[in-house]
């Protein structure tokens, strides 16, 4: 598979999926709250959706630590173990001194039947360099 960009990869998987809505997209959003909520790396967990098709979701929370690379490594299991959809999902992490964001696309499948969802988890706190 050839290496893309994510925002090639949200084109492309919303050519392909409509986003999803209703209660496919409200139980997605239920999941990803509840899986960082259960963590013990993340508090104040919300979520919001958004007109803006490439970025449907956003969930904020805040960390319980200021170590970069566990609220990444935090963030990326809860994502690959518990969030993505097994057909196709891509992501990217961004950090700064105040957040690291985690943003994603993932379908289930390639037809208009399928389920599409797009966003980013942001993680809050004041991080280490």
């Amino acid at each position: 598979m050839k290496a893309i960009t994510l925002d090639a990869a949200i084109r492309e998987s919303l050519h392909l999926v409509p986003l999803s809505t209703g209660a496919n997209l409200s139980g997605f959003e239920v999941d990803l709250v509840h899986a960082l909520t259960r963590t013990d790396m993340f508090q104040h967990v919300t979520s919001k959706r958004t007109d803006d098709g490439s970025c449907k979701l956003i969930a904020t929370c805040s960390t319980t630590t200021s170590d970069t690379e566990a609220v990444v490594t935090a963030l990326q299991r809860v994502w690959n173990d518990e969030m993505r959809y097994a057909h196709f999902e891509a992501h990217t992490l961004h950090y700064s001194a105040d957040s690291v964001t985690l943003r994603f696309v993932t379908r289930s499948g390639n037809d208009s039947s399928d389920l599409c969802v797009t966003g980013k988890i942001i993680a809050s706190g004041h991080y280490q360099p």
